[in-house]
């Protein structure tokens, strides 16, 4: 953009995040100009409700209830999207208004980019404008700038770590405080952790969004949201934290991916992971992401959790990048993974049963697993509790959970957490 002398700003949103981008704006004016040569200006700001108090100064603010002012409006060069994470299918509707018109766009809603990437990318590719999503992951973690700047002369393997604070937050409260997941669950609440409806950051949807965001960073991938399904960080019960720590382990939030040629592997919920692993050592309100390099091997990058400023901050470097770019991307970079090419890949897992405390029962289990080919690796037994007795193994590769859960049903053996390890 370096042609033009002034650049012309609408904001769509004026909460926590756009306050804070406009702030940012403001301060940085001369500091844009005079790195980038451009000056620039917040044209209009579109709201929901313009009488709504707000905690910054609007003087020099054009504010609008009409979102067509901003989006339709020709003089108006790029668009910052703050809307937050509710309505993503409007927002998603409104940027490809906004980029038909041949507007730059930087996002911040991780739901929209991650629900509609295909048509969101190609359709910046095709009107010749930038499309920059570095505020939709990471937090504080300035994860997209480093996928997009390393990895020259290396192939990128593998991404996996904590993508959701909240999560992370309500495991570590189990683990270190004997809290039960909804006792720890309140207390994120409370804090303002978590939402009053929880279910994004609890059922791994928001870490599903962000892996597959961090999947078109990282490894030029686009997967459709539909074709990836978590599984709930809710189904852990303190006893299998207390376990997984006598066997040298942590139970973590995590989600993790792998791209090879047109397929990618994918896991999103709970896992024990080695207690010595940063990933393990990532508590409280933190995320952790770990790239795996082909010669590099394991890079993390340890932060806090999304909030107000570090995405506005992501997004105003956004905008300085745009400013400061010399053309649009000629090539589309990007590969579409079809859902046949998508798998979880065989993985060694943690088993607890309550079986009944009689001869016998550890050889019914032992022959179940034989039958699929499936070694114990580690086995502790514990008190008994109610119902019978506790056991605990580790096992090596499963390649059909689902299957050998159905084979110890038939053999009267109920399975109480299976959780895959690292």
């Amino acid at each position: 953009m370096k042609e033009h002398v002034k650049v012309k700003i609408g904001l769509l949103g004026l909460g926590v995040v756009g306050s804070v981008l406009v702030s940012l704006i403001r301060q940085n004016v001369q500091r844009i100009e005079h790195e980038t040569g451009i000056s620039v200006e917040i044209e209009k700001v579109f709201v929901r409700s313009a009488g709504k108090k707000r905690d910054i100064d609007l003087n020099g603010l054009s504010l609008t209830t009409n979102i067509s002012e901003i989006i339709e409006d020709p003089d108006i060069d790029i668009i910052c999207e703050c809307m937050g994470g509710s309505g993503y299918k409007e927002t998603f509707e409104f940027l490809q208004t906004a980029m038909k018109n041949k507007k730059h766009v930087i996002l911040s809603s991780k739901k929209a980019l991650a629900e509609y990437a295909e048509q969101l990318l190609f359709t910046a590719y095709i009107n010749r404008v930038h499309l920059k999503y570095d505020a939709t992951v990471g937090g504080g973690i300035p994860i997209a700038k480093v996928l997009e700047n390393a990895f020259k002369g290396d192939k990128l393997l593998r991404i996996s770590g904590i993508f959701n604070a909240t999560s992370n937050f309500i495991y570590t409260k189990m683990s270190s405080d004997n809290q039960s997941f909804g006792e720890a669950l309140k207390i994120a609440q409370e804090k303002g952790y978590a939402e009053n409806d929880p279910a994004d950051d609890v059922d791994g949807i928001d870490s599903t969004n962000k892996l597959i965001i961090l999947s078109l960073f990282g490894l030029n991938k686009i997967i459709r949201r539909s074709d990836l399904h978590p599984e709930s960080f809710t189904r852990i019960e303190i006893r299998d934290m207390h376990y997984a720590n006598e066997l040298g382990y942590r139970i973590k939030p995590v989600a993790t991916i792998s791209g090879k040629n047109d397929t990618v592997d994918y896991y999103v919920g709970p896992y024990l992971v080695p207690s010595i692993h940063i990933i393990a050592n990532t508590f409280n309100n933190n995320n952790t992401i770990v790239l795996e390099g082909e010669h590099c091997g394991e890079l993390a990058f340890y932060g806090e959790g999304a909030g107000s400023f570090p995405t506005a901050s992501a997004m105003f470097d956004d905008l300085v990048n745009i400013l400061s770019a010399e053309k649009v991307q000629n090539e589309f970079p990007f590969t579409k993974v079809d859902n046949i090419n998508i798998t979880n890949s065989p993985a060694k897992y943690y088993w607890r049963f309550t079986v009944k405390n009689e001869t016998g029962i550890l050889a019914s289990i032992t022959r179940v697993l034989a039958m699929y080919n499936i070694n114990i690796e580690r086995l502790i037994q514990k008190n008994a509790v109610e119902g019978g007795i506790e056991l605990v193994l580790l096992t090596s590769n499963v390649n059909s959970k689902i299957s050998v859960i159905e084979a110890l049903g038939l053999s009267g053996i109920k399975c109480q957490a299976v959780i895959p390890y690292l």
